[in-house]
Parts: C-alpha cells; structure tokens; sequence
C-alpha cells in the first residue's frame, strides 16, 4: 500500500505571504506617530479656520422690574391651565377602557402581530394625553415658582397649590393606570 503525502495547495501557502505583506505595508514608520500637542501658529497656516458668527447676548431684565410678578389675569390662567388639564384628562379617560380591552386581548399575541401593534397603538395614544396632563402641570409649576419669586398673596399661592395637588394626584392615578396596561404588553 503506497502512502501519498498530500501537498498543501499554492494558495494556502500564498496566505502568510500576503498577510505579511498587508500588514507590513500599515506598520509605517516606526519613529513618526502622529503628534497630540497642540500645534504651533506656524502649524495651524494650512488648515481651514473656523469663524463664529457674532452674536449679541440679550441683557438680563433688572431685578428691580415686576418681571416675576405674577400676571394680572392670574384666575385666567388659572382657568386655562386646569382646562388643557381637564381636556387631556378627559381624553386619557375616554380611551382607558378600550385600551385595556385590546391590551387584555393581545396578551397572547405575538408582536409582529396585528393585535399587538394595535394595542400599542393604543397605548401611546394613552400616554400622549397623559403627557398633555403633564404639560399643564408644568405650566403651573412655573406659575408657582413665580408666585414664590413674587410678591403673591396666600389666597393665590394656595390656589396653585390646590390645582397642583388635584393634578399631582390625577397624574399618579393615569402613571399607574399606564403602568398596568403597559405591564401586560411586555413582549
């Protein structure tokens, strides 16, 4: 029985070669890196400056000035503010139970599915009229901390804080209600 010895194919040994070569021809020189100092005037003549435009800084109002009074219409923007509230809350409400009910329904569904993406759907149009909610909460935290800045009466900081509190309150009630719904969608 004769024994031939297979021999590696050219190419195979054509490989280190190669290799050796790629990786010889990166290497460069071995004394140059590139410098991280920063570069001289005389250095920095080829590149491209970068100019600014100028721009003007606004003055600061003087503190002296009724800037942080409250405004004169403080019970209309009152009025205004828990109405976003009330409309947002309103809209969070009106979908709540159809939103549950698809949430439930696509439990077991995939979420490449119809259901899934439906109930999804559904779920952020909940979450942008809680964060609608949130907004107007926002606008009465501001007027708040104008009251606090300014000279406000106690019958008008306890107004805010009145509205605050129902806000606060209808902003934990949605994030829970939010978080149910949304537990039961965790793919």
């Amino acid at each position: 029985m004769t024994h031939t010895r297979s021999r590696p194919s050219t190419s195979l040994l054509l490989l280190p070669c190669a290799a050796a070569l790629c990786l010889g021809a990166c290497a460069g020189s071995k004394t140059q890196y590139p410098s991280f100092a920063i570069p001289t005037a005389n250095e920095e003549a080829g590149r491209v400056a970068i100019r600014f435009p100028n721009v003007s800084v606004p003055e600061l109002p003087d503190s002296s000035t009724s800037q942080d009074a409250l405004p004169a219409e403080l019970d209309a923007r009152l009025a205004a503010i828990n109405n976003r509230a009330m409309v947002a809350s309103q809209a969070f409400s009106a979908n709540l139970s159809a939103t549950r009910a698809l949430a439930r329904a696509a439990v077991s569904a995939s979420p490449e599915s119809d259901r899934w993406a439906e109930a999804q759907i559904r779920i952020a149009d909940l979450t942008l009229h809680h964060n609608k909610t949130s907004l107007a909460a926002a606008d009465l935290d501001a007027l708040s901390v104008m009251a606090e800045t300014s000279q406000a009466t106690l019958g008008e900081t306890n107004q805010i804080a009145e509205l605050q509190s129902s806000l606060a309150n209808t902003l934990a009630d949605q994030a829970q209600q939010l978080a149910d719904i949304a537990g039961r969608q965790a793919p």
